[in-house]
Formats: C-alpha cells, structure tokens, sequence
C-alpha cells in the first residue's frame, strides 16, 4: 500500500470527512507527513480540529490499525479514495461524498451506469418477484443494479442482478463483518460477479447510525432510485430522498392500497415518482446506449402445465394479456399469478401496454 492510500486510510479510519482531510492534509504539507510529524506538530496543525488530529495521532501507531493496513493488503482489497481518479463522478457530486470507499470485486464497476433498487425488508412475495424481475432485466440490459444488502427487497434485488449481469452491494457495516450473516453466500458470490462497497473500516458492525450513511452511497451512485416496497419512516424512503436531494430520478412500484409496506411507495408516487411497470419506464428517462437485451441465461426451469400452457401463447414479438386471458381461459386473478411466475424464472418480460414478450 502506498503512504498516499495509507494516509487517507487513516484518515477515514479516525472519522474524518472529505472537507476535513482537505485542511488537515493542506496544513501538514504531504500525506506522509501525517506519519513522520511528531504528536506535537501534528495535533497544532489546526485548532478547530484538535480532537480529530489526537485521535489520528493515537491511531496511526495503534495496533488496531497496523492490523487494518494488513488485512487490506491481505484480502487484495481496492482503497478508492475521493482524491482518486477511479472515484465514481456522480458520487463525488453528493453534498457528503464518502472520503474513502473499501472495495472488494469488479472495481470497474464504479463507472458503469447504475440504477439503485431498494424496499422493505419485510417484502411481499408480489414485492419479492418485482424487485429480482426488474433487476433481472435491467443487469442484462447492461445496467448495474445497486442495492444494500439487506433482508428482502436488497436481496431479491442482488440475485436478480446476479443471473444476468452484474450487481454492487453497499454494506452498512465492514467487509469482513458481513450482515446480515445469513447473506454471506451472497456476498461471496457478488465478490466474483459483482463488488462489495464500504465506507467503515473492516470489522465495523452494524449499528443503526451506519444505515443512513450506507443509503446515501447507494443513491450517489446510481443515477436513478427504484422504489419496490416500502413502509413509511422506512430506510428506503431515506434512500429517495437523498436521491430527490442530489437530483437523482424516483421510481416506484405500485403497491395494494391495504398494504402497510406500499404506503410509501405510493406516498412517493403522489408526491411526483415515476410510476413504473416495466424497465422501459425506467431506461427511457435516460439517455444511455445500451447493448440489445440479450436471451436470459436461465435454463432447463421446471414449469406447471398452467405455466407451460400460458408460455406457449406469448410470442417473441409480443402478445397483450387481452388476448392471453382470451386464450388461456384462466381468470385475471389466476392469469396475474402465473406471467409474475414466468417473469420470475426470466422467461418472459412485460413491455408498455401490458404486452408480454418471450425471451427464450
């Protein structure tokens, strides 16, 4: 590690931000110079930031993080600083920018067009099926899905990405602190396809003051937000708003009126969010050149005789549900159920009108 990233490695690991490490690093003349200055010189470079330079001062010696410097290197993990060329543009533009983000995968991700999907951790089956669908169709369309990890929608939301492209999870606690644990799969698998992004320091865990934060990485990377379920007060209507603050695009998944976790999408919705129902009401709000959607890679699915009876009524140039409810003979109930079934297992994709349209 050069004594540039061990700086700020430093510096973030003491708690400093971007505004901060400026002055500090303007006084004392050089990155390395927060290593070779006595405690003295160090902690008098600036009065109004005596505490921040004491506490540098006791770490850069410290054993805990003499360990931190050696794990990095240890688990070949990336320091993206926000003096770094490699820092992503849209999140270097967010009001409090990360000074430093630990980075384990794909790094190159980072400049990739992303769009955000978040919602309850409490999901619905429905909310389930919609997030890992979308994200399905917007990672094979080339888009990075991003999302934080979490129980229910963050995780439908990854595993969607994961079978057709690629994903970036933002943790709210350290790399090596996975949470929650029961996501560890996950995680090792978006380590090989996707990457793992933190801005606390290895072992960091959890508290509940970090989720905020982790939200406003996952919309400052993302040029747009996707809303699937969520609650009001919950963390994924803090995610929109840091996006409506930054002038990141809103987008919301309708949700049953009588349903506690869709109160705030359709709050937001009222309020002016896109509504959406298919990731052409996304993907048309921007002005992105985009790779053809390619055939899903799933294969050799098992599908009930409703499934491959409603499968083989639906073309690749598109059959509307007027005329798959007319065929079929099944109710709109039993009808809904099934092409959310088949999008589910990326067989199918929904287009404007409520057309479907086969993708294998």
């Amino acid at each position: 590690m050069n004594i540039d990233t061990k700086a700020y490695l430093l510096l973030n690991f003491a708690g400093v931000d971007v505004g901060s490490a400026k002055q500090i690093l303007s006084q004392a003349g050089s990155e390395d110079a927060l290593f070779k200055l006595s405690r003295s010189q160090l902690c008098s470079l600036l009065p109004a930031e005596e505490k921040k330079l004491v506490r540098i001062a006791d770490l850069r010696e410290s054993e805990e993080f003499r360990r931190e410097v050696e794990l990095v290197e240890k688990e070949g993990i990336d320091m993206v600083t926000f003096f770094d060329g490699s820092y992503p543009f849209l999140l270097r533009q967010i009001s409090n920018p990360p000074l430093l983000l630990y980075a384990q995968g794909e790094k190159d991700l980072l400049k990739r067009e992303c769009v955000a999907v978040v919602g309850s951790r409490r999901a619905s089956f429905y909310g389930l099926n919609v997030a890992k669908s979308f994200s399905r169709q917007l990672a094979r369309r080339g888009v990075v899905v991003v999302s934080g990890l979490a129980y229910g929608i963050d995780t439908a939301a990854a595993q969607g990405a994961l079978e057709e492209g690629e994903t970036i999870a933002v943790l709210g606690s350290g790399l090596l602190n996975i949470y929650p644990s029961s996501n560890i799969p996950l995680a090792e698998k978006i380590k090989k396809r996707g990457l793992l992004v933190s801005e606390f320091p290895l072992f960091a865990s959890p508290q509940r003051y970090n989720f905020p934060r982790r939200n406003r990485i996952i919309s400052g990377l993302s040029r747009g937000v996707l809303v699937v379920e969520a609650a009001q007060h919950s963390g994924a209507l803090i995610t929109a708003n840091f996006a409506l603050e930054e002038g990141r695009e809103v987008f919301c998944v309708p949700g049953p009126v009588n349903s506690p976790t869709s109160n705030g999408t359709n709050s937001l919705i009222k309020e002016g969010a896109k509504l959406v129902e298919n990731i052409d009401d996304i993907l048309s709000e921007f002005k992105w050149v985009l790779p053809s959607p390619q055939a899903p890679k799933s294969n050799n699915l098992s599908l009930s005789s409703a499934e491959e009876k409603l499968y083989s009524l639906i073309t690749p140039e598109g059959t509307d549900i007027d005329t798959l409810c007319l065929k079929s003979g099944f109710d709109i109930m039993k009808l809904s159920k099934i092409l959310m079934d088949l999008q589910f297992k990326g067989l199918i994709e929904e287009q404007t009108g409520k057309v479907f349209v086969r993708c294998a």
